[in-house]
C-alpha cells in the first residue's frame, strides 16, 4: 500500500492537511463553526470513538451504539452513523463506520479496501507516516461515465477505527462544470467536517500501546520497527553487522502458522537486477522455511511508483504458494530495495490469499499492517538520511 499517492484529479489538488483536533471540546466552544453549521456530538456508546464535529444545521443525523467485539472473533464492523442532507442542502451523504478489530490496523489499508469493495476506483490517497490516519478520493463510473465519488477519512484508535465516507452522486449529471461543482461541494463538506473533529478522549489517531516495538540496528543506523502485538519475534539479529535478518511469526489460536514476515539486509555495492533477483531470493527462503512447499509461483512484478518518486530503487512482487500436494497455502508479497550500497528484502507470507470478502481481508490485515509499516519506515529512513 502506498504511503503517498500522487493527486490524479484537479478537483482535489489542494488536500486538507492531515490533522485532527484533540483539544478538549470546552476549549473550543467559543469558536465559530461557520454559518449554517452546528456542533454535534457523535457517541456510539464507546468513549474512544466519541467525538464532536460540525454538521449542516438542516442535516438529519442518525447514530447507533457500537456493541463490544466478541472474544475470539476477527472483529466487529458496522455503520454507526449517517448524515442525510436536507432537500435544499449540499447533496452529500455521510456514512460513518466503526471497526473493533483483534489488532491495530493501518488506516491506509482499510480506507482503500472499503472504497474498492464498494465499487470505487482510487484516484488519490495519502497517509500519515505511521499510516494510522489516511484519506482518499475515489470515483465510480459506468462505462467511463462518472456516476459518483467519495472522499474518505480513516483514523486508527488503538484496535478500533473510524471510517467516514462523504459520498456524492453524479449519475444524472452530464455537464462537466456541474460535475466539478458537485465534487467541490463534497470536498468542502469533507474539509469542514474533518477539520472540526474533537475527540472526547483527547487522543490523536494512533495505535496506542497495542504495538510491539522491535529495535534494529542496520550498520550504524538505529531505529525501531512497530508491528501489531499479535506477532512473535523468533529471530532478530540486527545488531549492526550485516548481513542480518528479522523473522516475525504469527499463529492462530490452535498454534498453526498463519503468517511469516522476513526482513533481510546485506551489503551490495553494485545495483543488482531486482526483477531477476526477487523470485530467486524469495523462492529460496520460502522452501527453506517450508520443506513441504513447492517453489512459489510469480504472479506479478512491478516497480513501486511511490518509491520511485522518492528516489528509492525497488521492485515489488506477488507470488502464489502451494504445498507438494498441490494445495493452496496462501500468498507471498515481497519488496526488494537497493539503496546506498545495501540490498533490503522484505516479504510477507499469509495463509490467506486475497479475496473479495471482508473476513479474508481482516484475517490478512495484521500481516499487511506489519508489512506496510516496516516498508514505510525503511523508505522514510532512507530518504531522511540524504
Amino acid at each position: 500500500m502506498s504511503v503517498l499517492g500522487r493527486t490524479a484529479n484537479a478537483l482535489i489538488g489542494a488536500w486538507l492537511a492531515l490533522a485532527v483536533i484533540t483539544t478538549p471540546a470546552a476549549a473550543r466552544q467559543a469558536e465559530s463553526t461557520g454559518e449554517g453549521w452546528v456542533k454535534k456530538r457523535f457517541d456510539f456508546g464507546a468513549e474512544d470513538l466519541a467525538f464532536e464535529a460540525a454538521v449542516p444545521a438542516d442535516a438529519s443525523v442518525k447514530t447507533t451504539t457500537m456493541p463490544p467485539r466478541e472474544a475470539g472473533t476477527l472483529g466487529r464492523i458496522m455503520i454507526v452513523g449517517k448524515i442525510y442532507p436536507a432537500k435544499a442542502g449540499t447533496p452529500v451523504e455521510v456514512t460513518i463506520q466503526a471497526f473493533d478489530l483483534m489488532a491495530p490496523a493501518a488506516a491506509s489499508r482499510v480506507c482503500a479496501h472499503e472504497a474498492e469493495i464498494a465499487g470505487y476506483t482510487l484516484r488519490a490517497r495519502r497517509a500519515e507516516p505511521d499510516l494510522s490516519d489516511a484519506e482518499l478520493f475515489a470515483k465510480k463510473s459506468d462505462e467511463n461515465r462518472p456516476i459518483g465519488g467519495v472522499f474518505s477519512r480513516c483514523m486508527t484508535r488503538g484496535n478500533k477505527m473510524l471510517v467516514t465516507h462523504f459520498l456524492f452522486d453524479v449519475s444524472g449529471v452530464t455537464d462537466k462544470d456541474e460535475l466539478d461543482v458537485r465534487a467541490n461541494q463534497a470536498q468542502d463538506y469533507y474539509k469542514t467536517f474533518i477539520s472540526s473533529i474533537v475527540f472526547a478522549d483527547g487522543h490523536s489517531p494512533g495505535y496506542r500501546n497495542m504495538m510491539r516495538e522491535i529495535p534494529v540496528t542496520i550498520g550504524a543506523d538505529k531505529t525501531t520497527l512497530s508491528v501489531p502485538d499479535v506477532w512473535q519475534v523468533p529471530i532478530n539479529d540486527f545488531h549492526g553487522h550485516l548481513p542480518a535478518e528479522l523473522h516475525l511469526l504469527r499463529k492462530n489460536n490452535s498454534g498453526e502458522d498463519t503468517g511469516l514476515l522476513w526482513l533481510a539486509v546485506q551489503e551490495r555495492k553494485e545495483q543488482p537486477d531486482l526483477e531477476k533477483l526477487g523470485p530467486t531470493l524469495i523462492g529460496d527462503y520460502f522452501i527453506q522455511q517450508w520443506p513441504d512447499a513447492e517453489r512459489p509461483v510469480l504472479l506479478q512484478g512491478s516497480e513501486d511508483p511511490d518509491m520511485l518518486e522518492s528516489g528509492v530503487v525497488s521492485r515489488s512482487f506477488r507470488f502464489s504458494a502451494k504445498n507438494k500436494a498441490g494445495e493452496d497455502i496462501g500468498e507471498i508479497l515481497a519488496t526488494l530495495i537497493w539503496h546506498d550500497g545495501r540490498l533490503y528484502v522484505l516479504s510477507l507470507w499469509s495463509r490467506w490469499a486475497p479475496a473479495a470478502d471482508r473476513n479474508t481481508f481482516f484475517s490478512r490485515l495484521p500481516g499487511l499492517t506489519a508489512y506496510d509499516l516496516i516498508s514505510a519506515k525503511l523508505v522514510r529512513t532512507m530518504t531522511e538520511s540524504r
